[in-house]
């Protein structure tokens, strides 16, 4: 017979992988060796007694307890994670990793970090039950980012919906053009959700005539704005990007039901009047030519998907004479996202598969990158978040300061603009605001500055 390591996990515990490891010959130097992206982060000897491995092999020293970094558990542990046994006289060995154990590990993850939230913050709520407790406390308005999204993710925990195995979704058939009960959203064809009235009456903008004097009023305000940002950076010595990102429904409209047809006559005008100006970039006619332009939004979120990110991104190095350093690579279709407007629509999440971010550089990257800053605004909601990162491995030793929203967010995943700049610069900075501060600019002294605002905000001009 030929000489062979076979084992098992049997549990995920308290930051430890429970199980046993044997080899079919008297192989006494076995390891079992954790890997985290190919790098060693834990390893032991199976040479704990196991009762129940004794009437297989005679010998029950064969157990172990892999005690893993108390940082493992995190939402990109998975499938970079492998635990093997390994031999100098023998071949290694893959052990498998039990999709109820990679669940335990991540509700281990969630209930520490409810856990940590609670006990800093103990006088806010009163609570009789977990679900309720949740309840309570996404509804403080004093959450940082992090915080919220965190007890998002645990209520879909409690759901049953929240890091499911891919046979834990389903499809279903909803009738095209069904609105949520605030009507702000509505379905229409091949899964994809879009905006429609609520708070920025989206599908309204669509009707505007193109010739409307509060359209021409506004592109004036837009002109005298750019000119006065362009004039007060002449001073520093930084490069500057205005962008604005367009509608899902610009791009993919023809999936909207009634279909959405071209961009809101405010970007048409607002993009013709910047033509001349060098600092603007134009992002409308290169997504809507993508050759990934289905691919560029979720179908169930009101913001582009990784994908969409990744490609505005490019654009933006393009514009700063950065070139790519390395290829970006995408894993297929496997992933579950759940979309931001999804909800609404059902009052539950909705999912889709996706893909995700792979190439090799920026896992790495990833894993290097410090969260050094969070502000909240004391008074709750975004405007006014602060969120800085430093990257000593970055590609680009650069210091990058943007002013914009949602679209660049915190930066903790791909589909965030922010992600992309804190792994390829070495000093990231955003400013959740639609105003170019002055003040943060002297503070920050950047060499290049970003200040973006979205096709549904066009009419809403920022006083700087």
């Amino acid at each position: 017979m030929a000489m062979e390591l076979i084992g098992h996990i049997d549990a995920y515990s308290d930051n430890s992988l429970v199980g046993w490891a044997v080899s079919t010959s008297d192989i006494k130097d076995i390891k079992v060796k954790a890997y985290l992206n190919k790098k060693l982060i834990a390893e032991c000897r199976p040479s704990m007694m196991r009762d129940d491995i004794v009437a297989l092999y005679g010998d029950g020293l064969h157990g172990f307890k892999l005690d893993l970094p108390l940082d493992l558990s995190k939402k990109n542990l998975f499938p970079g994670f492998i635990v093997k046994l390994e031999s100098q006289f023998v071949s290694s060995k893959a052990l498998d990793m039990n999709p109820r154990i990679e669940e335990a590990m991540s509700a281990e993850k969630i209930k520490k970090e409810i856990a940590s939230f609670i006990k800093k913050n103990q006088n806010i709520f009163v609570s009789r039950n977990m679900k309720t407790l949740l309840r309570e406390l996404i509804n403080v308005k004093t959450l940082s980012y992090d915080e919220r999204a965190v007890l998002n993710r645990a209520w879909d925990s409690l759901e049953g919906s929240y890091n499911q195995p891919m046979n834990g979704i389903t499809p279903v058939f909803i009738r095209k053009g069904t609105m949520s009960g605030d009507r702000s959203a509505a379905i229409g064809t091949e899964g994809y959700i879009f905006l429609e009235e609520g708070s920025n009456q989206i599908r309204s903008q669509y009707l505007l005539a193109r010739d409307a004097p509060e359209l021409l009023n506004t592109i004036g305000k837009w002109d005298s704005l750019l000119d006065a940002r362009r004039n007060r950076l002449r001073s520093y010595s930084t490069d500057y990007v205005q962008l604005c990102f367009p509608e899902k429904s610009s791009i993919v409209g023809e999936y909207g039901f009634p279909r959405f047809v071209g961009c809101t006559p405010i970007l048409s005008l607002f993009e013709d009047s910047q033509k001349d100006n060098e600092t603007y970039l134009p992002t409308f006619e290169p997504m809507l030519n993508s050759e990934i332009r289905t691919e560029l939004f979720y179908k169930t979120d009101s913001h582009p998907s990784n994908r969409g990110a990744y490609e505005i991104f490019r654009l933006i190095l393009r514009r700063l004479n950065l070139e790519e350093p390395f290829e970006v690579s995408w894993s297929d279709k496997t992933e579950i996202h759940a979309g931001d407007i999804a909800r609404r629509l059902l009052g539950v999440p909705l999912y889709e598969y996706t893909r995700e971010v792979v190439s090799p550089e920026l896992v790495e990257l990833d894993e290097v990158r410090r969260k050094v800053n969070h502000i909240t605004p004391p008074g709750g909601g975004h405007i006014g978040t602060q969120v800085e990162w430093k990257n000593e491995s970055a590609p680009f030793n650069k210091r990058v300061l943007v002013f914009g929203n949602s679209f660049f967010s915190a930066g903790n995943t791909s589909k965030e603009l922010s992600w992309w700049f804190s792994n390829y610069f070495t000093s990231y900075r955003f400013v959740w605001t639609p105003q170019m501060l002055e003040e943060q600019v002297k503070s920050y002294k950047p060499d290049i500055i970003v200040c973006h605002t979205i096709e549904r905000f066009l009419n809403q001009v920022p006083a700087t």
